[in-house]
């Protein structure tokens, strides 16, 4: 007996269908294709590029997710999957002498931008102040503390 023609029907008999499959494993489990069969299938595909989007698709997949938030459970859930996570060394110093490599300077195009952007702000002397001494000695100490290797579990 095949699917019913009314949608609604369908959509019933369908989902009644993959209930009844449901913790049931394939009858095509463990069977093996001939060798001519698998020549077919491999012919069938090739020239097919699966997988793989255009640019136009993958800005407007990226557009369609651009300033989602992330939920508090997602976010424990992701955190969770991450604990215990060790990086390799060697993927550790790829990653450093990446960062090394690339180390971003501003042209001094930029830096003329910037320049003429912070030219005649007014600041208080309060800032100024902050702006001169910089991280305390405390604070210093903290954010190399917060660093070191082992007290990083990432490192």
């Amino acid at each position: 007996m095949g699917s019913p023609k009314d949608p609604i029907k369908n959509a019933e008999w369908r989902k009644k269908l993959s209930e009844s499959h449901k913790g049931k494993t394939s009858p095509r489990k463990g069977k093996i294709l001939s060798k001519d069969t698998r020549i077919k299938m491999s012919n069938s595909h090739k020239g097919k590029h699966f997988r793989h989007h255009s640019e136009e698709t993958k800005r407007k997949m990226s557009k369609s997710r651009m300033g989602r938030r992330l939920s508090e459970e997602h976010r424990k859930k992701i955190s969770e999957s991450m604990k215990g996570h060790r990086v390799k060394d060697e993927t550790k110093d790829k990653i450093r002498n990446t960062k090394i490599n690339n180390c971003f300077h501003h042209t001094e195009e930029s830096k003329l931008k910037v320049s003429v952007a912070n030219k005649g702000k007014k600041r208080s002397e309060e800032a100024k102040e902050k702006m001169r001494i910089g991280h305390s000695q405390e604070s210093r100490r903290k954010m190399s503390e917060s660093h070191k290797r082992d007290r990083n579990p990432n490192w």
